[in-house]
């Protein structure tokens, strides 16, 4: 993301939630000369929102999720998805985000450049994200969880 920001000045990198910045991250934006760009932010919902419906984009970075909820939070917003292709991401995402391998800087550099000019694409990925919603819903995981139980207690 460094790389990107260098790039670019118009982009920042808002980081959400997981506390705030350690002394040795502070000290790794301030040697790649990125500290004035990168925020870090713990967030109420609402305003969880509002970063998400105002992003370029969510990049979700992560090794491991035993589900993936901010991808559903990245969907209901409208927000473009870069994520992982580990875990459980390509089959919650399928086809409405773009993937990259999280131990490959290069993978996750040409993923994030890929979206940023590309207005065409965004729109593709919100499209698709909101279709992929639809398969997710608190009613529809009621449903199967009591279906589970019946099934259990017969």
């Amino acid at each position: 993301m460094s790389k990107i920001l260098k790039e670019n000045s118009k982009f920042t990198l808002v980081c959400a939630g997981g506390g705030k910045f350690t002394d040795t991250e502070i000290l790794m934006f301030n040697s790649l000369n990125i500290e004035n760009r990168v925020y870090n932010y713990n967030i109420e919902d609402d305003l969880l929102g509002q970063l998400y419906s105002n992003a370029i984009a969510f990049i979700f970075p992560s090794y491991y999720e035993g589900f993936g909820i901010p991808i559903l939070e990245s969907f209901a917003c409208k927000c473009p998805l870069i994520c992982s292709d580990t875990s459980c991401f390509p089959e919650i995402a399928q086809d409405a985000a773009l993937y990259f391998d999280p131990h490959s800087e290069e993978a996750i550099y040409n993923t994030i450049k890929s979206i940023l000019d590309n207005d065409t694409l965004r729109e593709i990925l919100i499209q698709r994200g909101t279709k992929r919603l639809k398969y997710f819903s608190w009613d529809k995981t009621a449903k199967e969880t009591l279906q589970v139980y019946k099934q259990i207690l017969k």
